[in-house]
């Protein structure tokens, strides 16, 4: 992959929080909130994929839907170098949180989501040529016939037949109608697309077959990914960087390799422990998590992993480790990085197509 670190970041987020308030009783009255976000930042670079994983509950969604604006933040900034903006004489560094909806509407043809679920994210009542030219529509690009045209060449592009535009979502397969989601995001020739979880509805085989395609189109056309993932497998597969989320806070980022092969916080070692090894006559000790997620609404003081930290001391109970760098592009939010041993048995190494279900 081409070398993009000498680039301007394609997007820069920073302080990026969320809460979701609760609310309670006859009155509907606020008592409690959700810290979804907690201060979250990061940069993607043009070409680049970033993958962003952690367990449920972690904000890797939220994430997704705020720079969207699905969902609005409470705080933050996510600078975004928009080439649809340039194009028309304006400005083309904004902050996706404060502009208007005008100029929102112009930024959302680089900015497209893949949602985790293709059959909701698809409008049943509408064919499949329907749904991947609204994008086309609604930004009054080229006239009906130059949309069906563009339609039937989208669907080529993600190696589904012409001929099934005429068909309905229910008519498709799972994988199918993913590629009819990838093709719909593709519409508008994004340079940034959120995968929100892609792959995770469908069959092993079939999310190797989807994964490859992500990659080829990226290679061709440029495309830079946001890619959210809970499967460390597929996370290393798709990313050249990773950012681990925790309670709504990212705790670990870096160079891919870098972060499965010598992890420095111990939620990412857990997490690296806890993949299958393909090999089942080779064996390696666990040492499982212990206890479960602490509730976003009670957050735990200090380090927040730190319940279920085995290095855990005194000092991670009461002081809130900042994220910094500990080697070059590598950072994490650990008082004690420095002495993480490697990963449990010291190397993790990548996932191949073949070991992710792809026939050869």
């Amino acid at each position: 992959m081409t070398n993009t670190m000498s680039r301007q970041p394609l997007l820069s987020v920073r302080n990026l929080s969320k809460d979701f308030p609760v609310s309670r009783g006859l009155l509907r009255r606020t008592s409690d909130a959700v810290h979804a976000l907690n201060g979250v930042d990061f940069d993607i670079l043009p070409g680049e994929t970033l993958g962003l994983v952690g367990e449920s509950g972690s904000g890797k969604t939220t994430v997704a839907r705020t720079l969207l604006r699905l969902v609005e933040p409470d705080a933050g900034s996510a600078l975004f170098r928009s080439r649809s903006l340039a194009a028309a004489g304006a400005p083309s560094e904004i902050d996706l949180f404060v502009v208007g909806a005008r100029a929102l509407k112009q930024v959302r043809r680089d900015i497209q989501i893949v949602f985790q679920d293709p059959y909701s994210s698809l409008n049943p009542r509408h064919s499949i040529a329907a749904n991947v030219g609204e994008p086309l529509r609604a930004n009054r690009v080229g006239n009906a016939a130059e949309r069906l045209a563009r339609v039937a060449q989208l669907l080529q592009d993600v190696g589904l037949r012409p001929d099934l535009m005429r068909r309905y979502p229910h008519e498709l397969s799972g994988g199918q109608r993913q590629r009819v989601a990838i093709a719909r995001a593709l519409a508008l020739e994004p340079d940034l697309i959120v995968a929100d979880e892609p792959v995770s509805a469908l069959d092993v085989s079939i999310q190797a077959q989807v994964m490859n395609l992500l990659l080829d189109l990226q290679q061709k056309r440029g495309l830079t990914y946001l890619f959210i993932a809970h499967d460390l497998s597929v996370v290393r597969y798709m990313s050249r960087r990773i950012a681990v989320m925790y309670l709504g806070r990212i705790v670990e980022m870096g160079d891919a390799n870098d972060v499965f092969q010598t992890p420095r916080h111990p939620y990412t070692e857990a997490l690296i422990e806890s993949v299958p090894e393909p090999k089942p006559r080779l064996r390696k000790q666990r040492t499982p998590l212990q206890g479960d997620v602490a509730s976003p609404m009670r957050i735990p003081h200090g380090c927040p992993f730190h319940p279920r930290c085995r290095y855990a001391q005194d000092i991670c109970r009461t002081q809130q480790p900042l994220l910094r760098e500990i080697a070059p592009g590598h950072v994490t939010s650990c008082h004690f990085a420095e002495q993480m041993p490697h990963a449990a048995g010291a190397r993790y190494d990548a996932p191949t197509s073949t070991s992710l279900g792809q026939s050869q």
